[in-house]
């Protein structure tokens, strides 16, 4: 399915297979408007990279509780990657249904994935009770979060990080910061966890 339709997938639904709900590959999500993806039996399998927003009131994209991304080899999550655009990404998960953003491969490496990456147009950015692994790529500067050139867009409570390749959270000096002392836990990094560029 294609980024900006994953939204009409609602209800609950009974899906057996084995993979997962396939986002195509390297596909703008650019329709603006307020989206829910929700939470199904079958995860999500991010195939490439996904830019999200739009010009204007951009793109609001929200996650439901319980829901499972997962993400081929060298995917991510692009927030407002064009300079026009603006995008909000609110995954909000529990404590019993945390949101869950980790490698698709069945055998899975610290570097499978890119990451969540925020740009100058993100803004009200949420991860609350979320789990982030196997991300960060193979470019030692980034992390399983970055921030470029984006100011202060995420609010990170509730979160754990595990497995990473290289940093936690990456962000750029004088330009991008994120509170993260409101329980945020970090396991097995190649880098720290919160580096400055």
């Amino acid at each position: 399915i294609l980024p900006n339709f994953v939204h009409t997938i609602i209800g609950t639904n009974s899906i057996t297979t084995d993979m997962g709900i396939l986002v195509s590959n390297d596909e703008e999500f650019d329709k603006q408007g307020e989206y829910l993806w929700t939470n199904q039996s079958a995860p999500y399998i991010i195939e490439g990279t996904t830019r999200i927003g739009a010009p204007g009131a951009g793109v609001e994209l929200t996650i439901e509780a319980g829901t499972t991304i997962k993400f081929y080899t060298d995917a991510q999550f692009d927030m407002a990657y064009w300079s026009d655009h603006t995008a909000s990404l609110i995954a909000n998960g529990t404590i019993d249904k945390p949101i869950v953003f980790t490698s698709a491969n069945p055998v899975p490496n610290n570097d499978d994935w890119d990451g969540l990456n925020y740009s100058n147009g993100s803004h009200n950015c949420v991860l609350n009770n979320c789990i982030i692994s196997y991300a960060g790529g193979r470019d030692t500067p980034w992390g399983a979060i970055t921030l470029s050139n984006a100011g202060s867009p995420l609010n990170l409570s509730n979160t754990h990080f595990s497995h990473i390749a290289s940093h936690g959270i990456s962000v750029d000096e004088d330009e991008s910061s994120v509170d993260y002392s409101n329980n945020i836990t970090f396991e097995d990094l190649s880098g720290v966890e919160y580096y400055i560029r």
